[in-house]
């Protein structure tokens, strides 16, 4: 057999294979140039095709105001958050988009993008990310697994989330998260804190290195997270020139022309529409490392004057007017590491937004119709919208409050005692308040009690406080029947509270009252969202506490809270009486306090003295935490000021609720049940010997009690002070 032969060229030079490992033992080692997120983006990010109006070659140039926003998420800068508070299609998501891609292809660390519900995040993933990454064949071939929710790379792995599901968030760490639709994110997920916070957890570890971006177009005024984030950083606003003076100012809705031009805020120059793109060019570039300089607030001076300066390579301190557009911060109270940006739709380019004749045609239909307004606001203005509100002022419910009645003393026509209790990360606060006949309520203490809630051994001052004994004016004896316990942040602790007390939340449980024992029924609770608060008592459901993957609330149970509901309830009860005293006052005629739904006691009725509180009134602070919410009639939703004090509030609410939950029931109690509590608890009939029953009305000081119940003197706060019964 004749065997095939080849000619040999064995001049053909074979690689180096000592030379290839080094090669690539220095390219490992070799710390990538510096990058920002908008080079890179102008580098290699393409928009594919039917994911936006501009399909082909991204161009910062095209939104310059971009810039800066991006180049902050940048790895070497020292800007751990940023806020993008923003009209409708401005390109926030294209920020992010651009801002995920740097990451994976510079393998930097691990990243979650956050969406509102899981529609969403498959939405963003599958009909933006993806495409993107399609038709850049670098970045997609870093991507080592092709699922739609999580997608590791060389260096990490990108998850996208549904921030609805508290197990979405566990087990993850992320040195950095995109968080898309803010707004739209509950404020309270499984009673463990808002799905920001959660998110920062997951970042927490990294330290000043985590970087979180937050954008989204702002809801209703007083509950927009976006705003609040907003307003808590830098408060950047984008200046641009006068294409006729040549002043530098902000494009503000007030002066826009309804034909469709700006005037000046200088000099009141006409600023028309074919300006627009020439205005929006940002300034230029330091010539010596290629950065557009970031200014920042150097000093606050005299009269509010804000000192800045301009931070590149270098520093300028008091820098001459820029030659183009820039962001300006405008608040020197934030930290340096927050950089907060507002937009809207005026600054979006031509051809992409609408034009400044558009919008003012789009103002002048809302002014017309109100239904219009409040989506003009959020989605052209970039604005929260500030609609019709219910409200209550705080001087006028207090006034309702009536001397001669001492908090610590039940009244005579208080039979049930309910309680609501409210869980901070330092105390328990407690509403005390009794019901008796139509559905009337009394308050009877308000208590701040210390404690930590996150401990188990944290509970003991409020369990003694619970099962206290107080007396009514004729000095019979009387414990609290039902407590509604609001675990919030630490449902966990406070659900095995619940269940070392009593088999299950709901149940009763014995406690001593005098010589005898007492049923106590134990409601661990949480507060439903409007939507679905149509009622006020709900029955357990069986997914509320979670503990990692088992389910406390299966053996405990949580209920559910119509907040809104009772919300309504009380405010219509404080108006009702406002009202009733007003007539009154104006007819010269007695106040009907019997018909009132809802009594304060008024103490002495003197003047409130921070140093020395009268025991037996309620503090001022109590009626403005008590009216500190409000309902906004186009939101159709309660709203909580930003960081204002509404405990007062929701422990009444609570204590409003045990009164209607099973262990009492008081809008279903029949005649026979009242005629009993009243034989129990009121004086038998007077004859010509007996002595006159206490009238808490009539007395200016309440009597010390005969024995002193086994229950914690309230200290923080000072809102009232327990050591006051009537014995």
């Amino acid at each position: 057999m004749m065997l095939e032969t080849f000619d040999v060229d064995f001049d053909v030079q074979l690689a180096d294979a000592s030379a290839v490992v080094a090669a690539a033992w220095a390219e490992g080692w070799t710390i990538p140039a510096r990058m920002t997120v908008s080079q890179w983006a102008d580098k290699y990010r393409q928009i594919a095709q039917g994911a936006g109006a501009e399909p082909g070659e991204w161009r910062t140039s095209r939104t310059p105001y971009l810039r800066e926003i991006m180049d902050a998420l940048s790895e070497h800068t020292r800007v751990t958050d940023v806020t993008f508070k923003k009209s409708a299609q401005i390109g926030a998501t294209e920020v992010g988009i651009n801002w995920v891609g740097y990451v994976i292809d510079r393998g930097l660390d691990s990243m979650i993008v956050a969406q509102p519900v899981k529609d969403l995040a498959r939405s963003w993933s599958v009909s933006k990310f993806e495409p993107a990454v399609a038709i850049m064949p670098t970045l997609q071939a870093k991507l080592e697994s092709d699922n739609t929710f999580e997608k590791q790379f060389p260096g990490g792995t990108l998850w996208t989330i549904w921030v609805n599901s508290s197990k979405q968030l566990r087990q993850r760490t992320a040195r950095f998260v995109f968080h898309d639709e803010y707004d739209e994110s509950p404020t309270d997920i499984g009673g463990q804190g808002s799905a920001a916070e959660q998110l920062a957890a997951r970042a927490m570890s990294y330290g000043d290195r985590a970087k979180r971006y937050r954008a989204c177009t702002p809801t209703v005024a007083g509950a927009s997270q976006i705003d609040d984030d907003f307003q808590d950083g830098d408060r950047r606003y984008y200046r641009v020139r006068c294409p006729e003076c040549g002043a530098h100012q902000v494009l503000k809705p007030d002066n826009l022309h309804p034909q469709g031009f700006f005037a000046c805020t200088a000099h009141g120059c006409e600023i028309r529409e074919h300006h627009r793109e020439a205005m929006l060019r940002e300034r230029s570039a330091c010539p010596d490392c290629g950065e557009v300089p970031l200014r920042v607030i150097h000093a606050q001076e005299g009269k509010g004057r804000l000192v800045f300066a301009d931070v590149c390579c270098r520093t300028v301190i008091d820098p001459p007017a820029p030659d183009g557009a820039f962001w300006e911060p405008t608040n020197p109270e934030a930290p340096r590491s927050h950089q907060s940006y507002h937009i809207w739709a005026a600054y979006s380019p031509e051809g992409i937004g609408d034009s400044w004749k558009a919008i003012a045609d789009k103002r002048a239909a809302a002014e017309k119709n109100p239904d219009k307004l409040a989506g003009f606001t959020n989605l052209v203005l970039g604005e929260v919208y500030e609609g019709e509100r219910k409200t209550q002022n705080a001087e006028d419910v207090k006034s309702l409050a009536e001397p001669g009645v001492h908090a610590g003393v039940v009244p005579e026509a208080g039979l049930i005692l309910t309680a609501g209790v409210d869980l901070a990360h330092d105390r328990f606060e407690v509403q005390v308040v009794a019901w008796g006949r139509g559905q009337r309520g009394r308050v009877v203490e308000y208590a701040i009690l210390d404690g930590d809630p996150s401990k188990p051994d944290g509970y003991a001052e409020l369990d003694r406080y619970l099962q206290g004994v107080w007396h009514n004016v004729h000095g019979r004896p009387m414990h609290i029947r039902a407590v509604a316990i609001d675990g919030g942040n630490w449902t966990e602790m406070a659900a095995k509270f619940v269940q070392s007390k009593v088999a299950s939340s709901g149940r009763d449980r014995m406690i001593q009252v005098d010589r005898g024992y007492r049923t106590q029924a134990l409601y661990l609770i949480r507060g439903r969202a409007e939507h679905k608060s149509e009622r006020a008592v709900y029955r357990p459901s069986k997914t509320e506490v979670n503990d990692r993957d088992k389910t406390l609330a299966r053996s405990v149970g949580v209920w559910g809270v119509g907040t809104s509901v009772l919300k309504h309830i009380i405010y219509g009860w404080l108006s009702s009486a406002i009202l009733a005293k007003e007539a009154a006052d104006k007819d010269g005629e007695p106040d009907p306090i019997d018909a009132r739904m809802i009594r304060f006691p008024g103490g002495r009725g003197e003047e409130y003295d921070p140093l020395k509180p009268d025991p037996g009134a309620l503090e001022p602070k109590y009626f403005e935490g008590l009216v500190v919410e409000y309902f906004d009639e186009a939101a159709k939703k309660w709203i909580r000021p930003k960081g204002s004090y509404n405990e007062p509030l929701d422990t009444l609410v609570y204590a409003l609720w045990a009164a209607y939950a099973p262990a009492v029931k008081i809008d279903a109690m029949r005649e026979a049940q009242f005629k009993a509590l009243e034989a129990a608890l009121l004086p038998d009939p007077q004859d010509l010997f007996s002595q006159p029953a206490h009238d808490s009305r009539e007395t200016s000081t309440p009597a010390k009690p005969a024995s002193a119940p086994p229950r914690a003197a309230p200290k923080r706060g000072g809102v009232v002070d327990g050591d006051w019964n009537i014995g």
